[in-house]
């Protein structure tokens, strides 16, 4: 399962989410401040949303480049 991690009214976090709905790729959209910055601050990303996928967290151009198969456009 894949999990996005979001901040309120983040614009990129709403794009990727959208993206993942046109896709109909399953989900779980997460909007936790506290949580995104513990995550950013281990994975060593410092921007919003964060995506984790099969136990591994990235930014969102990351996750894009390695799903871009399954993403539509």
């Amino acid at each position: 399962m894949i999990k996005v991690f979001s901040l309120p009214g983040c614009g990129a976090c709403i794009s990727l989410k959208g993206l993942l709905e046109q896709s109909n790729v399953p989900f779980e959209y997460i909007v936790d401040e506290d949580r995104l910055v513990e995550i950013g601050t281990k994975a060593g990303i410092r921007q919003a949303p964060i995506v984790e996928q099969d136990g591994n967290f990235m930014s969102m151009k990351d996750f894009i480049e390695k799903n871009k198969d399954i993403l539509k456009k």
